[in-house]
């Protein structure tokens, strides 16, 4: 009898042993998985920061371009000569405007947005001399790797990429029936190194 008790008893020792060592493994377990859930959504959550964190970086680049924009003295020889007019090889007469270097990249053979940034840079006074008068219509912008915040502004304010099969980032030419406001041709100042040229009718 005694030792039917024994076995009893060592029966219920290793049943209680194991109840034991198998809750202590599945307590462990869950603490586990529960520090690997905040360990992925810690790395989530640092992930979706770099994204928020990315995506401004070039409106931020942007706003330094803003704040940099050239400024030129009214009284500087950009800002007081007279543009000169040439006949086109296709017909017709067009206007050479005073470009600023920072702009010479964008000047092309007829309409010259360059022109337009450089008045600007002078002051309202010369800009509405020159280009006050113009109503800018089916106006064309060529652009080289625009970037989404010059994307948008094109979209924005009423211009869409010639070619619909090709995706807007690698879009050179934008197009706007007109007319287009004076002061969004000028706004274009702050992505003047993508833009390389533009054309339109009653511009120059």
């Amino acid at each position: 009898m005694e030792q039917k008790n024994n076995v009893w008893t060592i029966t219920l020792a290793i049943i209680i042993a194991a109840v034991i060592v198998g809750g202590g493994f599945y307590y462990w377990q869950q603490s586990q998985l529960e520090l690997m859930d905040e360990a992925i959504t810690d790395l989530k959550n640092e992930n979706q920061a770099l994204t928020n964190k990315a995506t401004p970086i070039e409106n931020e680049n942007n706003n330094i371009r803003i704040n940099q924009l050239l400024t030129l003295d009214a009284s500087s020889t950009l800002c007081t000569k007279s543009p000169t007019t040439e006949s086109s090889d296709i017909g017709g007469d067009y206007t050479i405007y005073p470009v600023a270097d920072e702009y010479k990249t964008t000047a092309d053979d007829y309409h010259n947005i360059a022109g337009l940034f450089t008045a600007a840079a002078c002051g309202k006074a010369r800009l509405n001399e020159l280009f006050g008068s113009k109503t800018f219509r089916d106006v064309a912008i060529f652009t080289q790797d625009p970037s989404s915040s010059l994307i948008e502004y094109l979209n924005k304010n009423g211009f869409a990429c010639d070619d619909d099969k090709i995706p807007d980032n690698r879009c050179s030419r934008w197009h706007n029936n007109g007319p287009v406001p004076l002061e969004v041709l000028v706004g274009l100042r702050e992505w003047a190194t993508m833009i390389y040229g533009s054309d339109c009718t009653d511009c120059g």
